[in-house]
């Protein structure tokens, strides 16, 4: 996990870089809150949805100027030879309209000069719960959003005793 989250950092430096500061997503993202058990595959990054539509030629390119490959464009999904997993970009526009992600209330972090923004237990929570009710996931994943739900509310309920 502490891999998962160096390469991230790495990887939001470069963001910075462009003068993007991305949200920390996914289960890396989950991890960093409650620890929760299970293998975190890949790194998810949440940015501003004008560098997926309007700027994404530009992303892309900037990106593989590092020399990030391009595995998937309908996901943005990329791989690096130096880390294992991909590393996904979503849009965090798209993330506030199916699951209530409230970019308002995302939390600044800054790890060695990364700068990049950070959800609440209760966040996530609604995130996963989303989740859910997407079927194409719930068949890719199993039951796993299931079973963060559940971690997820036990922390909350630890945290508020």
């Amino acid at each position: 996990m502490e891999e998962k989250f160096r390469n991230f950092i790495k990887i939001t430096k470069i963001l910075n870089n462009k003068n993007i500061t991305p949200v920390l997503y996914g289960s890396l993202g989950l991890y960093q809150i409650i620890k929760p058990q299970g293998e975190i595959n890949d790194i998810d990054f949440l940015i501003p949805g004008i560098w997926l539509k309007d700027k994404w030629y530009e992303f892309k390119e900037y990106l593989e100027s590092y020399q990030f490959h391009m595995d998937n464009e309908h996901e943005h999904e990329f791989s690096h030879s130096d880390i294992v997993g991909w590393i996904a970009f979503g849009s965090i526009e798209e993330s506030e309209k199916h699951s209530g992600l409230n970019k308002e209330k995302l939390i600044p972090a800054n790890y060695e000069g990364a700068k990049y923004l950070v959800l609440s237990a209760e966040q996530y929570l609604n995130v996963y719960k989303a989740c859910l009710k997407d079927s194409y996931r719930q068949e890719k994943k199993d039951n796993t959003d299931i079973k963060k739900i559940e971690a997820i509310e036990e922390y909350i309920r630890n945290e508020n005793q």
